[in-house]
């Protein structure tokens, strides 16, 4: 069973790999990370933590992707536990106290887990604390009698209105300073120094979840079915980090019921795939004459129209549906305005033709 964890300030390497000892501990994730991170043939992803400001934020279309995919992807603590709130309905898991929170709408605002940290090289040290873990280890100091309820509603009051990079423990104190008498300040300073991070807790329950079910060999509940709509934008995100989709055009009823041989088919293949990278988007007017040309080669055209009784029934006869024909008619419309362009490049076709060996068409 392959486990990534996308993780760093809120629980280090040793941790993750104390609880799950193969698994792939990365970075947090930043826009692309997911993607990416399906190369590694994941069975399993657990996002805890994320990048959002440096760079842009892990994208809810790549998750949808890996569980597409049927990679099961769970979220918690961080970026993990938002994000699973956002998409529970297509089948994340999310787990722990702060998903929860975010998912019955006690918390709405994402500063909620946000924190100032260094980079990896430096531990992920925090630099500032997250609003969640302050006002958990608020709520544990009212339960053990430390302060009171009036106490830590100010504390929290305070924390709130101030920046998240600002949001330390050094003003938390400060904040108590001035409601406390010396001794419960320093009772409480002691007890918020040992106080445990919610955000961690989640991220270990998250953790024993995946240990458990896996020793198990239980399986998570399958995601509902969704059409995962593939936009101009998801093209240019492939398209950004390299990533080739491997979606077929066809069906696999098609696919599999189709001998194809693709000796001398070579070149042609090529100008396809090249025209689908370079053209990524045709008008539909632009797509009329390429509809029509295909029209007359299947013999469904009349009068120099298009047929499209015919062309129905000729679909059905071919099993093939009205998207992949259009699909495809965009495709050779690309094509043929690729073509369109290079009509006049007489220097590519002096290249194919000392390419081939037919030194004599030069003469």
């Amino acid at each position: 069973m392959k486990v990534i964890v996308f993780a760093g300030p809120t629980i280090s390497e040793s941790e993750i790999t104390s609880v799950l000892p193969n698994a792939t501990v990365l970075p947090p994730a930043k826009q692309g990370d997911i993607l990416k991170s399906k190369a590694l043939k994941p069975n399993i992803i657990l996002l805890i933590d994320g990048i959002f400001e440096q760079h842009p934020a892990v994208w809810h279309k790549e998750i949808l992707d890996a569980i597409d995919s049927n990679i099961v992807v769970i979220g918690c603590s961080s970026m993990g536990a938002l994000r699973a709130t956002e998409l529970a309905l297509y089948g994340m898991i999310g787990v722990g106290d702060v998903f929860e929170s975010f998912d019955s709408g006690e918390i709405e605002d994402d500063d909620e887990v946000t924190l100032l940290h260094t980079d990896k090289s430096y531990g992920y040290g925090h630099i500032s604390e997250a609003l969640v873990d302050i006002k958990f280890t608020l709520k544990s100091s009212v339960k053990a009698g430390i302060i009171s309820d009036e106490v830590a509603t100010s504390i929290e009051s305070k924390l709130k209105e101030t920046w998240y990079p600002y949001r330390t423990y050094t003003l938390v104190f400060e904040a108590a300073a001035q409601l406390l008498e010396e001794e419960g300040l320093n009772q409480f300073i002691h007890f918020v120094n040992n106080a445990p991070s919610l955000k961690k807790l989640d991220a270990l329950k998250a953790l024993d979840l995946i240990k458990t079910t896996t020793e198990n060999k239980s399986v998570f509940p399958p995601a509902p079915n969704f059409d995962f709509s593939f936009t101009d934008a998801w093209q240019m995100m492939l398209d950004e980090f390299n990533v080739e989709e491997k979606t077929p055009y066809y069906s696999s009823h098609l696919l599999s019921n189709t001998a194809i041989n693709h000796d001398g088919y070579e070149t042609q293949i090529l100008s396809r795939y090249l025209a689908k990278k370079l053209i990524s988007e045709v008008s539909k007017e632009e797509t009329l004459p390429t509809m029509h040309k295909i029209a007359q080669k299947w013999a469904c055209s009349s009068n120099g129209q298009t047929d499209f009784n015919k062309l129905g029934k000729r679909l059905d006869s071919l099993s093939l549906t009205p998207d992949e024909f259009i699909q495809f008619i965009e495709r050779e419309t690309a094509l043929d305005l690729l073509k369109a362009k290079l009509s006049d490049q007489s220097s590519f076709a002096i290249d194919e033709i000392l390419s081939s060996g037919e030194l004599d068409k030069l003469n």
